[in-house]
């Protein structure tokens, strides 16, 4: 990766959380002010606290400076989908 952009601090931050095992997830949730149901990117960390201030904006940066994904839906419903980096895409 010795030819990568340069990185907004924001998506610099989220490839370090990333890279400690933490994971962008896209989905359905219930805004607490105007109650309507919305997609939203958030960013998880490896013990799956949300990290605030980085989101959908940090992942597109990531995935035009050629950063790898894999996705995994989570549970039955399909509601969330959550992306890791992906370490095969690697080298």
């Amino acid at each position: 990766m010795a030819n990568m952009p340069k990185l907004s601090t924001r998506a610099s931050d989220a490839l370090n959380v990333l890279a400690d095992g933490g994971s962008f997830r896209y989905g359905l949730e219930t805004n607490s002010y105007t109650r309507r149901e919305q997609f939203q990117w958030r960013l998880k960390a490896a013990n799956g606290c949300t990290v605030r201030g980085i989101g959908g904006a940090a992942y597109r940066e990531l995935v035009k400076a050629g950063i790898a994904f894999r996705s995994e839906a989570s549970g039955f419903t399909g509601i969330a989908t959550y992306y890791r980096l992906n370490p095969q895409a690697e080298g």
